[in-house]
């Protein structure tokens, strides 16, 4: 079962994306409504969820949750989505730690 973590600041557009996800039967859904960046990142690291969702018209400033996330070892296999609901795009970014012992680890990872 996969945690999603959604950060709610009660739009409609966040609302239908949970109400989405909870009929889901593989997702466990969870929220939490965030005023800064570092209560943001303590949720996320008490949590630990597999995939946070994220709002970009949202308080918070997805650039820079990506670059604290990163900052935050404990989150080795975290996927962030982030929707940007003018574009109708969603950006997936994956944090992921690879052991690379040749070159060619390397050479894998780019292709």
């Amino acid at each position: 079962m996969r945690h999603v973590l959604m950060v709610q600041n009660g739009t409609l557009l966040e609302e239908g994306m949970e109400a989405l996800l909870l009929h889901e039967s593989d997702f466990q859904v969870s929220g939490i409504v965030c005023k800064d960046e570092t209560s943001f990142v303590q949720e996320v690291s008490s949590r630990r969820p597999d995939v946070v969702l994220l709002n970009e018209e949202g308080r918070l400033d997805s650039r820079r949750i990506l670059e604290l996330l990163g900052a935050v070892t404990a989150l080795s296999a975290l996927r962030v989505l982030i929707v940007r609901p003018d574009a109708n795009t969603i950006d997936m970014y994956e944090k992921k730690q690879v052991v690379a012992r040749q070159i060619d680890d390397l050479l894998s990872l780019i292709r």
